[in-house]
């Protein structure tokens, strides 16, 4: 997803709940995969809840990835049966998108959206209807 919030590996937030209750409806709704839980791995690092002060952040050269973000993001969906993609509009900043799509598919994972955006990238999925099936992203 984009970047973290209030949640941690204790308590969840609004978003996390809501795609526990996503991943629970998949079997229902038609999509082939039987998760036994969830994992979020972010595009930034930065632990930031107003994704609008990473572009500023950004600019002035702050490290928003980070050195163990890459590895994190791999290791997590070398785990997962399915990795669905939603950082939407701001996981572009610097071409960080398309950095861990092509990170994604060098390590053998196919990576989904749930929908896109104009811009081709995937919603964030605090903003997409329960009942979407995820689709894989096109190269």
């Amino acid at each position: 997803m984009m970047n973290p919030s209030t949640a941690d590996e204790v308590a969840n937030d609004p978003t996390i709940e809501r795609q526990i209750q996503r991943v629970q409806m998949w079997p229902r709704i038609g999509f082939p995969f039987e998760v036994g839980g969830l994992e979020v791995a972010n595009v930034f690092a930065y632990r930031e809840t107003d994704s609008e002060k990473l572009a500023g952040l950004y600019a002035s050269g702050f490290d928003l990835v980070g050195s163990h973000n890459d590895s994190t993001i791999v290791e997590a969906a070398k785990r997962a049966a399915v990795v669905v993609c939603g950082w939407g509009k701001p996981g572009a900043l610097g071409g960080r998108d398309q950095a861990v799509l092509r990170l994604l598919r060098d390590a053998g994972v196919t990576p989904y959206g749930l929908q896109f955006n104009k811009d081709g990238t995937p919603k964030h999925p605090l903003y997409v209807r329960y009942e979407t099936v995820p689709t894989p992203i096109p190269v």
